[in-house]
């Protein structure tokens, strides 16, 4: 087993790396992952409803993901949310119903409020589906879901030997600034029960729901501005690619591979060695231009032709977190 292949497999089931449901060809930006970063405190409150709710019944769709934003009677302190993920079968197979229709998997409950002013909308995660295969499986609070990834790792200990389950997973945490597995535990809870505040927009001719999730709070000392960092690619031997180019400003990047640019915002946590990316443009576009231009293939398990359409254009332009080597300059794993 590759060095350092444990933790990273371990970051991208707690996390949730979503599985693409559309088809991503022509996205040649690195591969986007739900990490959201805000950093701490889950189970905070939700701030007070305000004004009239936009998002009452709509559904949000984001690559093979949906969220369902229950309706809303005038004056109502706040409603409740579904996130599904499409279901697949024993093969990777997405599952269709009689209709032809996905068929998703709940991978997160909670409730929301909105704020009509700021045009936001803020989730506080209540139950979230527990580490296990693919980040999908059953439902639990924060403290099954601290109890389900020390299950998974104690799991894997098992299966490769105690020095060799060591050696991986203290390389990744060391990457990441964490001393400890249980230290890692309180971060990843942290960061699945935090709250998640969305700006949110509507495309022009309202057929689809955007959101754009705030970025995280920066932490540490910006390693970034006005310095280019590479992109790393392979998976058993991983390499800088210097085709694939970041250069930052202080508060903004531009991302190039081949013919592709992409313009955006950036976060950081240098104690933790990550940077958050969030598209603006992908070759000159906005999410709205880009909704515009998006067509729906034939024979789609969508709502509809835009819930296809929406869940590419959303996906897209959705923010990820990538470790980083400022020595190196690199982002994306190394080992």
């Amino acid at each position: 087993m590759k060095k350092g292949f444990l933790g990273i497999l371990a970051l991208t089931l707690i996390f949730g790396m979503a599985v693409i449901g559309c088809d991503d060809s022509d996205n040649n930006g690195e591969n986007n992952s739900n990490g959201n970063g805000n950093g701490s405190n889950g189970g905070q409150n939700l701030p007070a409803a305000s004004g009239v709710n936009a998002v009452s019944g709509k559904t949000y769709y984001e690559w093979n993901e949906k969220t369902v934003f229950s309706a809303t009677a005038n004056g109502a302190a706040n409603g409740t949310y579904i996130k599904g993920s499409v279901e697949r079968d024993d093969e990777e197979n997405d599952v269709l119903d009689n209709n032809g229709k996905y068929k998703y998997i709940d991978i997160e409950t909670g409730t929301y409020t909105w704020n009509e002013t700021a045009k936001t909308v803020t989730l506080k995660p209540e139950k979230v589906a527990l580490a296990g295969s693919n980040g999908i499986g059953t439902l639990g609070n924060q403290t099954a879901y601290r109890a389900s990834i020390q299950a998974m790792f104690d799991k894997w200990k098992a299966e490769i030997g105690e020095a060799a389950f060591n050696a991986m997973v203290n390389e990744q945490l060391a990457a990441m600034g964490l001393s400890s597995i249980a230290a890692y535990i309180n971060y990843a809870a942290d960061e699945a029960f935090s709250n998640k505040t969305n700006g949110y927009s509507f495309s022009a001719d309202e057929t689809a729901l955007f959101l754009e999730q705030a970025l995280p709070a920066n932490k540490g000392t910006n390693q970034f501005s006005g310095q280019t960092y590479y992109g790393m690619v392979g998976y058993d031997e991983r390499v800088k690619d210097e085709n694939r180019k970041y250069v930052f400003t202080a508060s903004g990047y531009t991302f190039t591979a081949g013919v592709y640019t992409e313009t955006g915002a950036y976060a950081y946590d240098s104690n933790m060695k990550q940077v958050w990316l969030r598209p603006e443009k992908i070759d000159g576009k906005d999410k709205q231009e880009i909704y515009t231009v998006e067509t729906a293939w034939s024979g789609h398990g969508y709502a509809d032709d835009n819930a296809c359409r929406a869940s590419r254009a959303n996906g897209r332009f959705n923010y990820w977190a990538e470790q980083y080597n400022s020595t190196n300059k690199t982002i994306g794993w190394e080992h």
